[in-house]
């Protein structure tokens, strides 16, 4: 072998040391975009390493979508650093930190809160929450939303969590905050000869309004009885509504089309003797019990004061 041909032979693997970085650059280049096209976070919940959003206090944290409504209601989301992946009305830039069954222990974590608001289930509260927040000095306030009675609780603790913001009693949020208690203070006696409703949520399979909830007690208040005796959100057969033989019926759904596709349902029920009144329209934060379904009781009774003109011309009113 020339000497030519021995510098030739070492310079080779030399050559070859020199282009396998750049190779190798690409390919963890391309396999590190991969990752992050696969397990990147959606748009609107952001990472766990999101910059801490700035809020002014008190920072408070939000898993229910009623009460996330309810604050926006009073104009006071600009204080709200945690969300659930349900509570719409909140921006989509605020992370999202947990929901009823879960939170993230992490988001929560970077999102600081003073105060979480939480809708318990049955059980209570995660203890494991529970412990994450006492750890943190994040005061939880676990606040069931059923009826009027709980938002007039859900009212008070609000006026208190938020004491220092704005003290001045003429501030807005406090002004609005004052209506709402009059609104749920004040209820009117439910007349002795009134028509029984059927409010229904949902057509497949039929989901009606029954008694004990906050929209049982908003029919009440507007001078309707509500037709299903049973209590809570109550499943029934087209047989059963046929039997309740209601005179009035609307349908609510958080779209138009949703609670057309329900007063269609309603409309070819082989009801038996004159059939009920039915409208419909899309009312969102009538299905969740909040400051803003109470903001919406005027078109409750809109819509069942179009049941009832559609009963007396013998046509449906969607």
């Amino acid at each position: 072998m020339t000497g030519e041909e021995y510098r030739a032979e070492i310079e080779k693997p030399a050559r070859k040391k020199g282009v396998a970085p750049v190779q190798q650059m690409l390919g963890l280049l391309l396999s590190v975009l991969l990752i992050w096209a696969v397990f990147a976070p959606p748009a609107g919940q952001g990472g766990p390493a999101s910059a801490l959003p700035a809020a002014p206090e008190p920072r408070v944290a939000s898993t229910s979508p009623a009460i996330s409504d309810s604050l926006v209601e009073l104009g006071l989301a600009a204080h709200v650093v945690g969300r659930s992946g349900y509570c719409r009305s909140l921006p989509s830039s605020v992370p999202v930190v947990g929901d009823l069954r879960s939170f993230d222990a992490e988001r929560l974590a970077l999102a600081r809160p003073s105060v979480l608001f939480v809708q318990p289930p049955l059980a209570g509260v995660d203890p494991a929450l529970a412990e994450f927040c006492r750890a943190r000095g994040i005061e939880i306030v676990a606040q069931p939303l059923d009826r009027l009675a709980d938002l007039a609780r859900m009212a008070a603790v609000i006026e208190r969590v938020f004491a220092t913001v704005q003290g001045n009693g003429a501030s807005p949020w406090r002004a609005r905050l004052e209506e709402i208690k009059t609104s749920i203070a004040s209820a009117p006696a439910l007349p002795a000869q009134a028509d029984r409703v059927l409010v229904v949520v949902s057509a497949e399979p039929f989901l009606a309004v029954g008694r004990g909830n906050y929209l049982d007690e908003l029919l009440a208040r507007a001078g309707y009885a509500n037709a299903v005796d049973a209590a809570g959100w109550v499943e029934l057969s087209a047989e059963m509504m046929v039997a309740l033989a209601p005179a009035r019926a609307v349908a609510i759904s958080e779209t138009r089309a949703g609670a057309l596709e329900i007063a269609n349902a309603l409309e070819v029920l082989p009801w038996r003797g004159p059939a009920p009144g039915i409208a419909a329209e899309a009312i969102p934060a009538l299905l969740s019990p909040s400051f803003a379904a109470l903001s919406h009781e005027a078109d409750l009774a809109r819509l069942l004061s179009q049941a009832g003109e559609a009963r007396q011309s013998g046509a449906s009113a969607p």
